[in-house]
């Protein structure tokens, strides 16, 4: 089947912009016959740095995310101490909220691939380190 230059050249700015998939959906045309097309036009590497881009924006915005929810973790976490202070029946649902609030930020960083507990490694050279000073400091 045989496509006129405006169909071809709509099909191969959306594969840069949105990839083969999508510029197939939109233009009836094969996501295969675009690709080619786009190989064609040396375009590939031009969709390949829109989806560079697209990622660094990506880790960019999740990590403004990120710092806007540590920061309000923690004017939650001073309101929470405040509250597990008082002597009253509340407290203890306080409690019970802060564990919750716990596990399920503990499954949001393990969602994330974050790591959810931290384990403290010594080197071979540091542990050395660490015998010679005691060692040093007992005679």
């Amino acid at each position: 089947m045989g496509y006129d230059q405006d169909t071809r050249a709509e099909a191969v700015r959306l594969y840069v912009e949105v990839g083969a998939a999508e510029a197939s959906r939109r233009t009836d045309v094969p996501a295969r016959t675009i690709r080619r097309w786009a190989s064609e036009a040396a375009l590939s590497q031009a969709r390949d740095k829109t989806l560079e881009d697209a990622g660094a924006r990506l880790r960019v915005q999740m990590t403004e995310q990120r710092l806007e929810l540590h920061a309000r973790l923690g004017d939650e976490a001073l309101n929470l101490l405040d509250r597990l202070s008082a002597d009253d029946t509340a407290a203890k649902d306080v409690r019970d909220l802060a564990i919750s609030f716990g596990i399920l930020f503990d499954k949001l960083r393990l969602e994330s691939g974050e790591a959810t507990s931290r384990v403290e490694s010594v080197s071979p050279i540091e542990a050395e380190l660490e015998r010679m000073a005691r060692e040093f400091t007992r005679t």
